[in-house]
């Protein structure tokens, strides 16, 4: 049946009718009886599902109520059970008085949009009875609004959400509840007139409402288009209307949006194909880099040179491309980008080697939603080019990524690579990011590397520091005729054109060369109203990049109310790495309470009570209010790309050095203005108080601790990393960096020592005590306290789990393989803790190799089954080797000689160091040259020349600040120390006290044992003569 020419419309509907036939002639609108399926998306992490609620304004109340304090609820906690964030659209609810007819329409048209963009179907309700709402008349609204979303001019605002949103696809996540109107003969005279439509033409409101139903009805399912009836509840305290909502209405759109949600997002999908999430990632950047290289103007010169760079066989050393803030580096990386990987599909790069073909790697720093954490990144690049095929095979942190990445680049058997990264500074500040370990010194042949960067940055420092020097081209302003092509370009678009004297003005701005900031200069111009006054708006505009986004947050203030968009940017800049918007949803619906107090001097009780008000409220911010500033920053946010999980952050980091400018005094956290931290100190206190109650417990992990920290909240913080969840998320079996860093700020040793004993003590008193759980978390517990130099505490609780295991779990061997490793690990801990080898600690070292043998002959067994388990066995081969070296210098005994603890150590590092090579394993196997030096003995002239070796590999692994490194330079140091060289000894000694230091923190007895060596009587002469300042931590102390 045709749009206009329904036989259920009789002839008295022609002019409604021509409205619907104008309506089924657009060119996106879908044949009745077209068949429309939603395929199930098979995902890892968080997604978010936006709610489009539909309906005219005064007469929906009831019903919103249910939906926002009943059904809402109850499938917000159904999704995150699916780890799925829902965020209801209802732009009914909280709209601005002065609001005008326009802004309201594109609103609601931009938020469909953005539900399609997230959910490719909208999840969609709408609810009609009575009335169908304004319907705007020719000057109301831009007629090119509506020729974009292909509507026409006689539609109700209703009518067009519904035909967007759902009737033209005809979308399978929509359904329609239409309220009977039986319940408006209850209702007194007065108040029937608000559930009426009022107008002029009410024969013309009946026809529209009568066809609109008649639409719905045909071209939807019946079991979608539901009836149902309301109940007059008499008048209420403010006399608005009270209606009770019948049980049809919340069971039946419940039961609707979780059966689509979960036909769309299935929760068996979710851990399935963990592969899938890298295609995701990539997938986004795609889409960044083709919307970034559709248009760069005036850099074709540079775009050339780099590809020419890319394409020259004869590089081994990456291309920097470096540039001020807003110089247009990721247009132009966007565009070799896109030019390389079409080139590469085409087979037209030259130089591959059997038929091989080139793939390109690309990632844009900060464009997308995680794309500045490193490991991800790595991951990503592992699996696209096949080194790693599945997700248990992935190495388990960032510094084993890094040592896998660095070996893959240098490794002459890789395939044919480019990689294309933008913005390498802006990659979280990880140890290993910043000095770029992931990155050869030299290049494999066939692998070609160009990042973008702002020079003097830690990885710009870094890279040109190097040995081979990488080469450095940097992004020259634009000139003049780039500029003019851009402005012309810019307002072509939107049909408009400066005039003579306009575009004169412009121009003679200096400021102009910089592309960011003349992209921000356009739109100001181009959302100015008064043509008349452009001239003047041009003479405003400040020159300093910083200077004129502070104008624009002005006009933002001024667009949206002031303090609502002042939090969004306040909490986002003091966030450690942007927030979900259904987190700001949350964060923003106390508005009494968004900003803080006008002198930052609020009591301590005052805090106390607006901190219990904040938590104690479920309540959101009214969407439409949120739209309005999403609106004005959606320009500087990161795209959310096609991983959909929600989370807003500043695209450029332009914008926060402007907001810091403009709302913190124009200085960072460290400053020393009492009133400025305060400012600080409540927008983070007001975000640790959101997130210590929060269930989202990857959120939580990512953002609280940072928070307490910057507030110097010692006692939440060690509460928060006492909690089990955290822990988990935090442990890590070699070395828990970011829990061990924690752990200083929250009272160092003691702290983590009380903490964790009481906790595990109440879990062994716990009624769901269970003896396979409390042994791992003994171990774990175990294994933080050695990294923390508690050994007797760990050791003790290493005790425990091995008396469960042996007594309750059967002694399984896996488990017994890992603790008696941890026992060995114990004493050899303590063994290291003396500064001399002495024959009193023969039996700390004969505890150390007799665990550690008891730890491999379980292994054994396993080993041929299990590559990981056979790597296990590796490492520990390694630790017994260097337990053996103490043996030896400490003369045996009977029941093993030097000579045969020697001739065995040789054969485990020989074994473990093919293992290492096979998985290109550098750090490892830089563990394992130095311990192969050890075990020559003492003052042996090729020990120099191993640990050379060794510490070269560790820097191309690790870097030159980590364990391994402090490890090699004391033993370097006593290399020095035996043959009398008490210069060099002294510098490597002094290195160690630092690392240990910087990576373990000053309590560390690793790091007090490195500046007691320093007091000694010779190196103390040293330091004096070369003017440092060397004590030990305990007299810093005092």
């Amino acid at each position: 049946m045709g749009c206009g020419a329904s036989k259920s419309l009789p002839v008295e509907f022609d002019e409604v009718s021509k409205t619907w036939h104008a309506v089924c002639q657009s060119r996106d609108f879908l044949k009745p009886g077209t068949k429309v399926q939603v395929s199930p998306e098979k995902r890892t992490g968080w997604k978010t599902i936006r709610i489009f609620v539909s309906s005219t304004f005064k007469d929906f109340n009831a019903e919103r109520e249910v939906l926002v304090k009943e059904v809402f609820p109850d499938l917000r906690a159904w999704c995150q059970e699916r780890r799925l964030h829902l965020v209801e659209c209802d732009l009914r609810w909280g709209v601005p008085k002065n609001t005008s007819d326009e802004l309201v329409l594109r609103t609601c048209l931009e938020e469909i949009d953005r539900c399609i963009k997230e959910n490719n179907m909208p999840y969609f309700i709408n609810m009609t009875s009575e009335r169908v709402g304004w319907i705007p008349k020719t000057g109301d609204v831009p007629p090119n609004l509506l020729d974009q979303y292909c509507l026409v001019f006689g539609l109700s605002v209703t009518e067009m959400e519904i035909i967007h949103g759902a009737y033209k696809k005809i979308n399978p996540n929509s359904i329609f509840m239409l309220r009977d109107s039986s319940f408006l003969k209850d209702l007194p005279p007065d108040h029937q007139k608000k559930f009426l439509d009022d107008t002029d033409d009410l024969e013309l409101s009946r026809k529209k409402l009568s066809a609109l139903k008649i639409k719905i009805t045909e071209r939807f399912p019946k079991e979608r288009v539901v009836h149902y009836s309301v109940n007059f509840d008499g008048i209420d305290d403010r006399g608005k209307t009270k209606l009770t909502v019948d049980d049809t209405f919340k069971s039946r759109v419940k039961e609707f949006f979780k059966e689509r949600i979960d036909m769309q997002y299935p929760k068996g999908e979710l851990q399935e194909v963990t592969q899938d999430k890298y295609l995701q990632a990539r997938n986004a950047h795609e889409a960044f880099m083709k919307e970034k290289a559709e248009i760069v103007l005036g850099r074709d010169a540079l775009v050339q040179q780099i590809t020419e760079h890319l394409e020259n066989g004869d590089v081994d050393v990456p291309m920097l491309i470096l540039g001020d803030p807003g110089s247009g580096k990721s247009s132009v990386m966007a565009r070799v980008a896109d030019t390389m990987d079409e080139k590469a599909r085409k087979n037209e790069i030259p130089g591959v080697r059997d038929k091989m073909r080139w793939s390109v790697f690309y990632h844009f720093v900060g464009a997308v939603p995680g794309s500045t954490d490193a490991e991800q990144m790595i991951r990503r690049l592992l699996k696209e080019l096949d080194i790693v095929k599945e997700e248990s095979q992935m190495p388990k942190d960032l510094e084993a990524a890094c040592q896998l990445c660095m070996s893959v680049l240098s490794n002459t058997e890789t395939k044919p690579v480019i990689l294309v990264i933008d913005a390498l500074n802006q990659l979280d500040d990880d140890p290993e990011a910043l000095n770029m370990t992931f990155i050869p010194q030299k290049l494999a042949p066939y692998v070609r590397c160009v990042f973008s960067m702002i020079p003097g940055t830690p990885q710009h420092k870094t890279l040109i520091s190097r040995e081979s020097k990488p080469k450095e081209v940097f992004v020259q302003p634009l000139d003049i005729a780039a500029r003019e092509q851009i402005i012309d370009t810019f307002f072509a678009t939107f049909n408009k054109q400066l005039d003579r004297i306009q575009f004169s003005r412009l121009m003679g701005k200096k400021a102009t060369d910089n592309p960011l900031w003349l992209s921000i200069a356009l739109e100001e111009l181009r959302v100015y109203g008064d043509f008349g006054g452009v001239t003047d708006k041009i003479d405003s505009l400040k020159e300093d990049l910083l200077g004129l986004l502070g104008q624009v947050l002005e006009r933002f203030e001024a667009e949206t109310g002031g303090s609502l968009l002042v939090a969004t940017l306040c909490m986002i800049e003091v966030s450690k790495g942007g927030l979900l918007e259904s987190e700001l949803l949350l964060l923003l619906a106390d508005e009494e309470n968004l900003m803080p107090p006008e002198e930052a001097e609020a009591t301590e009780k005052g805090d106390k009570e607006a901190s219990e008000k904040k938590q104690n409220s479920t309540d959101v911010l009214p969407y439409f209010k949120w739209a309005s500033v999403y609106r004005v920053l959606r320009p500087f946010l990161r795209p959310y790309g096609q991983s959909g999980e929600g989370r807003l952050d500043f695209y450029h980091r332009s914008l926060s050095k402007a907001i810091r400018q403009k709302y913190f005094g124009g200085q960072d956290e460290k400053t020393n203005d009492g009133k400025v931290k305060l400012w600080y100190d409540w927008w983070h206190g007001k975000l640790a108080d959101f997130f210590m109650k929060t269930d989202n417990i990857e959120r939580k992990v990512e953002e609280l601790p940072f928070h307490l920290i910057k507030l110097g909240d010692k006692e939440r913080l060690a509460t928060v990393l006492t909690d089990w969840q955290v822990f988990d998320m935090l442990y890590h079996e070699e070395w828990s960096t970011a829990l061990n860093a924690y752990w200083r700020n929250a009272g160092g040793k003691d702290q983590i020592k009380y903490c964790y004993i009481e906790a595990v003590r109440n879990d062994e008193n716990s009624p769901e005590f269970n003896e396979s759980q409390m042994a791992l978390r003994y171990e774990r517990v175990a294994r933080i306290f050695v990294q923390a130099g508690l050994y007797d505490e760990g050791q003790a609780l290493a005790e425990k789990a091995i008396k469960l295991e042996e007594t309750l779990l059967g002694k399984r061997p896996e488990r017994m393989a890992s603790l008696c490793g941890l026992m060995s690990h114990v004493w050899d801990q303590k063994c290291k803790l003396h500064e001399f080898i002495m024959l009193n600690q023969k039996g700390e070292t004969w505890n150390t190799i007799s665990w550690g043998f008891k730890s491999i002959d379980y292994l054994k067994p396993l080993a041929d089954a299990s590559e990981e388990t056979k790597f296990k066995m590796a490492i520990e081969m390694m630790r017994v080797s260097f337990s053996l070296s103490t043996w030896i210098t400490l003369g045996g005994s009977p029941q093993l000689s030097p000579t045969e603890a020697r001739k065995l150590g040789n054969e485990y590092l020989a074994d473990a160091k093919n293992v290492f090579k096979s998985r290109n394993d550098i750090g490892k196997l830089a563990e394992a040259v130095m311990t192969q030096a050890i075990l020559m003995g003492s003052a042996k002239t090729e020990q120099i020349k191993l640990y050379e070796e060794a510490a070269k590999l560790c820097v191309q692994a690790y870097g030159d600040k980590c364990v391994l490194a402090a490890r090699l330079k004391i033993n370097t140091g006593i290399y020095w120390e035996e043959i009398g060289n008490y210069y060099k000894a002294y510098e490597f000694f002094r290195n160690y006290a630092l690392i240990c230091e910087e990576v373990m923190g000053p309590e560390n007895p690793k790091t007090i044992r490195g500046w007691n060596i320093l007091n000694e009587s010779t190196y103390k002469a040293i330091a004096q003569e070369l003017g440092h300042n060397n004590q030990p931590y305990t007299e810093v102390e005092d």
